[in-house]
């Protein structure tokens, strides 16, 4: 793969970030509406689909971070843009959302920044995510630390 085909790969898995991050906060602005209006209840069956449909879209982030990671892993010269594109759009608020799976990713592909691409390539942002990484250590989720 050429640097044209990674990038191209990078901008598709981003935008597929994107379309489920906003799947999810549909989800929530449903459930969170039907909590509000008591004529529109939802089904307690419909709230489990709702919550059913995010953990889908969490996993799919979970398996783009695994498929980032691989571009990290064999493609690592070939990286600076996606680097950009998280540090500056994703990781800022996948590490400051609350929710486990948000850190979850944002843990993944840090770690995967660290194994794959080291100090060469990430330079004076390695100590950064090094120290993004051991912040999770004190996580009180378990799947986190």
């Amino acid at each position: 793969m050429n640097q044209e085909a990674v990038d191209a790969l990078a901008k598709h898995l981003i935008e597929m970030y994107h379309k489920s991050d906003e799947r999810i906060k549909e989800n929530n602005q449903l459930a969170k509406k039907d909590l509000d209006d008591e004529d529109d209840k939802l089904e307690e069956d419909d709230l489990e689909i709702i919550k059913e449909e995010n953990k889908n879209e969490y996993d799919l982030q979970l398996s783009l971070a695994e498929i980032i990671g691989i571009i990290f892993k064999t493609h690592k010269e070939l990286s600076s843009n996606i680097l950009n594109e998280l540090f500056t759009n994703i990781l800022p608020g996948a590490l400051a959302c609350d929710e486990k799976d948000k850190q979850k990713f944002a843990l993944f592909v840090l770690d995967d920044m660290i194994e794959f691409l080291g100090p060469a390539i990430l330079g004076s942002r390695f100590p950064h995510v090094a120290q993004q990484i051991i912040k999770f250590c004190n996580s009180p989720n378990a799947a986190l630390r």
